[in-house]
């Protein structure tokens, strides 16, 4: 029977050997075996047409990958070459701007309770030391620039900080807390809260930490005694572990409470601005930016908690539930306070908001409980709340209220209510399909912008809906995916804070971690074009686990807006950020202002010529730069694959030191089917940056090779079975069994002449008439075959999973 092994047969089956048949190849009258394999031409890239246009590749061609704008935004895991102009991540990195990178915005903490509390004014301005050498350095500091170092520090040495306005802090519970590590393990830490001039001077001691080289939270509290004329807030080495160590502190922070811990403000109030300045409130407190000290200074503790705030008249308002009476502050003092005297509910108020009257004035409104609303032209008088205006059911909580073109809009657990007062006096919900998904983020926070108003709904759901004229009713648009980020860990898309300075959207996403000291958000810019279409960028990461508002606030005498973002570390300490803007131009690095970051990275989108399965053999890369030299630098890394870390592009230099064009060899043998690249930009000044214009990967094309076979075989009566019965097989049944196995749709399994298996497919195959000898006449002789095409099918592991064909990362 005819058997391919050492013989002139070779043989064709399905993948299940249920159709099997042998075919012996033809000699012509020259003595030459038809029968011959060769390798298939070499897959090439997939390159938009208008780049290049392949008829045959060749293996050695040499290709580059260029990118020179990102202006298109961020959040794309693999690159698309018709939407080429995006990235995957930036932080701290400006992309925005076309035909370039360059070092963006830095988030600088904004201490609360105690002023240069994280040393961001790059000294030790207000803390004296006791046996320790403090300086304030910018080695890893727990967030912003810079912490401080206490060098030599031995059992019971210390750092101290006065506390400020001691009047408004005593008689009231405060927290104070602070970020430690050291530079090795070992040692303890903690904090005192040391009061001085009361009958009774006590010093509390928080418990105390053992250091690692990782930051972790240490805290104190106490209820401060009510003749108390100054407190001492100390960081102090309860125990050096029998060596000198030196030891980081950063973030020191005091709250006003009126428990052990005090974290954001539970009702997600936003910041309100006075003649004063700006204000924010946490979950019982009230405080300033001080436009000196740049912290946020106390101006009334509330002992209880606040439920709302809003600016009426320059006065601010602050709604502490429906039991306790209201406060309302002097004009333009934020320090003297007034509670409201009244009778019945007169007092009490949850949530407060500017809006018109039905008279086209502007009145104060207040919300009582879960579902009724009132409304004052004077909020101080004793008597000046009007009868409600019911808001839904009181089965479902308030969670916010805003102004909307000067009418009150109230986000509740099941609907969006909109003030119709020219309609009846009454609230209509225009988001109805809330009430089958009550949750109690629904419409908790919202901004104005470009006449929208944006605002969240459940998870992860981000809205924005603008009243239509023609219906009286909200248009509603889902903007949901424009956070889609598949194939990130970095973030997820559950925003926490809106904010606008007008010309960007800002959000804040939170990233996929449980909330700690370490969780990160992720300020992202936003912008809309007349099109319809978005640029989505990525701003900076931030060290924050949830926010409850952003603001863009100008303090007196500066030239630059500054995004404060107020949110907390965990949910026990609040915590806040500042970013200033650039002036003049939406870019940072051209401000007249400019205070750019000292050091930021963009992640480029995974790269593979269209080819997922080809491998690619990484050569040089080349870069395109403005004003690099020795101190503004751009370093070059990778990942290819599933690499997880990322490794330099040469281990001697991966660091870009000179404009306008540079070139770095690989590494030898850095060979991938996919690559994306991680650009750190540093600099030593925050008015100069380091530019990216471009760059150029240049690799070369290393895809597996096919084989294909050309077998021209007899079509004759007479050949066996493959079982080895000696009956005839006639010609029509083999031609009926090779066309079924041609038309089979799973690869087949092929045995060459030599004995070897493969897994092929038949994609060409004809009748043909060969000339196999010459009679004694002269005569030649033809003998009828079939010419078959094979084509070689790379499979995965075991039978069934083959590669068809190649497509494309979306």
């Amino acid at each position: 029977m005819p058997r391919a092994a050492r013989s002139d047969y070779v043989v064709l089956s399905d993948r299940n050997s249920e159709n099997k048949l042998g075919l012996r190849p033809l000699t012509d009258d020259q003595g030459k075996l038809l029968y011959s394999w060769r390798l298939a031409p070499p897959l090439a890239p997939s390159l938009p047409a208008e780049s290049v246009s392949y008829g045959q590749f060749r293996m050695d061609q040499e290709l580059v990958w260029s990118v020179s704008d990102w202006s298109q935004g961020a959040l794309k895991f693999y690159h698309n070459p018709r939407q080429p102009n995006f990235y995957a991540i930036a932080d701290k990195a400006w992309a925005s701007t076309p035909n370039e990178v360059s070092l963006g915005i830095e988030p600088i903490p904004v201490c609360f309770g105690i002023p240069n509390g994280g040393a961001e004014l790059g000294a030790t301005t207000n803390w004296t030391a006791s046996g320790v050498t403090l300086t304030a350095v910018t080695t890893a500091p727990f967030a912003g620039l810079y912490h401080f170092q206490m060098a030599s520090t031995s059992t019971n040495d210390y750092i101290n900080h006065p506390l400020e306005n001691v009047s408004r802090w005593v008689a009231n519970a405060i927290s104070v807390t602070a970020k430690v590590r050291g530079d090795e393990a070992g040692g303890q830490i903690r904090v005192q809260i040391v009061e001085s001039g009361g009958t009774s001077q006590p010093t509390t001691s928080g418990t105390a930490v053992t250091l690692t080289t990782s930051y972790q939270s240490i805290n104190a509290g106490v209820n401060l005694q009510g003749d108390t004329t100054g407190v001492q807030i100390r960081i102090q080495c309860s125990a050096d572990g029998g060596s000198d160590r030196t030891v980081y502190v950063d973030e020191v922070q005091a709250h006003a409470t009126n428990s052990s811990t005090e974290g954001q403000s539970a009702n997600h109030l936003r910041m309100v601005v006075t003649t004063q300045g700006l204000h924010c409130v946490t979950a019982t407190a009230l405080y300033m930016f001080s436009e000196t000290s740049d912290y946020w200074e106390l101006r009334y503790s509330a002992g209880t908690a606040i439920t709302g705030a809003e600016v009426f008249d320059n006065r601010i308002f602050l709604g502490l539930g429906e039991s306790t009476a209201y406060y309302y502050s002097d004009v333009a003092d934020s320090t003297t306070w007034t509670a409201h005297d009244g009778s019945g509910t007169q007092d009490n108020a949850n949530f407060f908001i500017k809006t018109l009257n039905v008279s086209g004035n502007w009145v104060l409104a207040k919300t009582l409980n879960d579902d009724d609303v009132h409304l004052a032209v004077d909020p101080t008088a004793s008597a000046g709340w009007g009868a409600a205006i019911e808001v839904g059911k009181d089965d479902h909580a308030i969670r916010n209220v805003f102004n909307i073109g000067g009418t009150i809009a109230v986000g509740k657990e099941d609907g969006f209510y909109r003030y119709q007062g020219f309609q009846g006096n009454r609230f209509t919900n225009l988001k109805e399909d809330a009430e089958s998904s009550q949750d109690a983020r629904n419409f908790s926070r919202g901004v104005m912008y470009n006449g929208w108003f944006f605002t969240i709904q459940s998870e992860v759901g981000l809205v924005r809906f603008q009243d239509d004229p023609s219906t009286a009713r909200a248009a509603w648009q889902n903007l949901n995916p424009l956070l889609q980020s598949p194939g990130f860990s970095e973030f997820g898309g559950k925003v926490t804070a809106l904010g606008t300075d007008g010309a960007s959207l800002f959000l804040l996403v939170e990233d996929l971690s449980s909330a700690s000291i370490t969780k990160n958000s992720w300020l992202f810019g936003l912008t809309e074009f007349e099109d319809g279409s978005w640029a989505v960028h990525t701003l900076t990461s931030l060290t924050m686990s949830d926010a409850v508002d952003m603001a863009v606030f100008k303090p007196s005498g500066a030239t630059n807006n500054f995004l404060f973002i107020n949110g907390e570390v965990t949910t026990s300490e609040a915590f806040s950020y500042r970013l200033q803007l650039p002036d003049r131009t939406d870019i940072p690095r051209l401000a007249t202002n400019p205070a750019v970051a000292l050091s930021g990275t963009l992640i480029t989108s995974f790269w593979d010529g269209g080819r997922p399965t080809v491998n690619k053999s990484f050569n040089k890369f080349t870069l395109q730069s403005e004003k690099l030299d020795g101190s503004k630098t751009v370093a070059v890394d990778y990942q290819i694959d599933n690499d997880t870390d990322w490794t330099a592009i040469n281990s001697t230099n991966a660091t870009f030191t000179g404009s306008p064009i540079g070139t770095i060899q690989f590494e030898s043998g850095v060979v991938g089917k996919r690559i994306r690249f991680r650009f750190t930009l540093t600099s030593d000044d925050s008015e100069i940056s380091p530019i990216i214009k471009g760059f150029g990967l240049h690799l070369s094309w290393r895809p597996d090779r096919l084989k294909n076979w050309t077998v021209v075989a007899a079509v004759e009566d007479g050949l066996h079975r493959m079982t080895g019965v000696p009956n005839a097989l006639p010609a029509r049944r083999m031609l009926s069994q090779l066309d079924n196995l041609r038309q089979s749709r799973s690869p087949l399994r092929f045995e060459d002449i030599d004995g070897t298996e493969w897994r092929a497919s038949i994609f060409d195959m004809a009748e043909t008439m060969v000339r196999v000898r010459e009679n004694r006449a002269g005569v030649p002789q033809y003998q009828r075959g079939v010419q078959i095409e094979l084509v070689e099918v790379i499979g995965l592991t075991g039978w069934g999973s083959w590669f068809w064909n190649e497509f494309h990362w979306q």
